[in-house]
């Protein structure tokens, strides 16, 4: 009988810290090709815990490596993983497709911590049709470039490289492109990268992909060839932009020893052609020497224009022609309710106060670059809104009632 009820206790004591230990539920709620979401949920036995992912096999890889010598799996989850101390909803992104990958979660409490795992796999990507890889190349410097790499949807992975025209030719194309093959460094999604490059040198881009199938697609290439270190070149920025006005501002390069500009309307930049507009430019332009920061005035309303500036070297060399093209703003119409409507204060620092407002019109408030803050439909004949937030500058109220539109300027101090 005592050996019964001894029997009796030691399973009532095992139930009862079973009850008792701490716990975080993983939940996988949603899988994609780069994303993995999951939901933690700790019990009452729970204070804390630490939660992340990596592929199969991959924390015990770092194991075996001398720089974690003596640590242990927790160890790795409490060094590298997210602490929380509630329930939690995570996405993990940047993930790779068609891969599996462990949620680990260290369990912490009062007693010895708790590993707690759950497996899942990304989803594939890509089709049995051909890898396309599409390449483009902007924003060329003299000593950079922009390289994007776009591959099609029937690419599950590619690889991309950019290598100095002279080298792959001595090396040749098909060398780099089995390298290219053999590269560890794979991709799956968008590749955009500003690569640093040498002066007044050609290079290749080549890229390649695989299908789901593993079939390569074509090798896409791309020549390029950055400026020469004593190229001018003039940055142009327009800003402040109004029905009949807008901001210019040019600035020439290190390299540049004067330069000039001119504003044009896009109607007639298209009718003369750039050719003739450039050498209308260099006929009729002032030179300028610095940094030109310059507000043209009484331009049309609603119209497009194009901004171009082209600069000299120390040799007398032209530079590369840089053009800008913007819209001024569409010209108001007098309205009915223009003058009765109450706008104060202007300047304003906290708020702006609106008052006899034509209910069901639409307000729209708006910075010089055109970017919209506030807009929304009239409820009332009065109304505040808050500025304090907003950066120091002008911005544009502009009220529409569906025949005519009222424009103020408000200052924000």
């Amino acid at each position: 009988m005592k050996k019964f009820l001894l029997s009796v206790i030691a399973c009532l004591m095992s139930c009862f810290v079973f009850a008792q230990t701490p716990n975080v539920d993983i939940s996988i709620d949603e899988v994609t090709t780069s994303t993995i979401t999951a939901s933690f949920t700790k019990n009452e036995y729970c204070s804390s815990y630490h939660y992340m992912i990596a592929e199969i096999g991959e924390l015990e890889m770092w194991l075996q490596s001398p720089m974690f010598a003596g640590m242990t799996l927790p160890d790795l989850v409490m060094s590298w993983g997210i602490e929380a101390e509630t329930g939690y909803i995570y996405t993990f992104d940047d993930l790779i497709p068609n891969t599996p990958y462990v949620v680990y979660v260290v369990v912490h409490s009062q007693l010895p911590d708790i590993l707690v795992t759950d497996t899942t796999q990304t989803l594939g990507q890509g089709g049995v049709g051909e890898s396309v890889i599409s390449i483009q190349v902007t924003e060329i410097t003299e000593n950079s470039a922009r390289v994007i790499c776009t591959p099609n949807e029937e690419t599950a992975e590619f690889r991309d490289m950019l290598i100095i025209k002279d080298s792959c030719l001595v090396w040749s194309l098909d060398s780099a492109v089995e390298y290219l093959k053999n590269d560890p460094y794979v991709l799956y999604t968008v590749d955009d990268h500003v690569w640093l490059l040498n002066p007044n040198t050609t290079y290749f881009v080549l890229a390649i992909g695989l299908n789901a199938n593993g079939e390569w697609g074509e090798l896409a290439q791309y020549e390029f060839t950055t400026l020469d270190a004593s190229t001018s070149i003039i940055d142009l920025q327009v800003m402040e932009i109004t029905e009949n006005s807008a901001r210019v501002i040019c600035t020439p390069n290190e390299a540049t020893v004067e330069f000039l500009n001119i504003l044009i309307d896009r109607d007639t930049y298209l009718d003369w052609g750039v050719d003739s507009v450039v050498t209308f430019m260099k006929e009729n332009s002032p030179t300028f020497y610095e940094e030109e920061d310059y507000v043209y005035e009484e331009l049309d309303p609603g119209t497009t224009y194009v901004i171009l500036a082209l600069g000299l070297n120390a040799n007398g060399e032209w530079g590369e022609l840089a053009q800008y093209e913007f819209t001024t703003l569409e010209e108001t119409s007098v309205c009915d309710f223009a003058s009765n409507l109450s706008i104060y204060p202007n300047p304003a620092h906290e708020c702006v106060n609106l008052n006899n407002l034509p209910v069901g019109a639409t307000l729209t408030f708006a910075d010089l670059q055109g970017r919209i803050i506030l807009t929304q439909t009239i409820q009332n004949t009065q109304m505040t809104i808050p500025v304090n937030a907003y950066a120091k500058g002008m911005y544009l109220l502009r009220i529409t009632d569906g025949t005519s539109t009222v424009a103020k300027k408000i200052v924000v101090k």
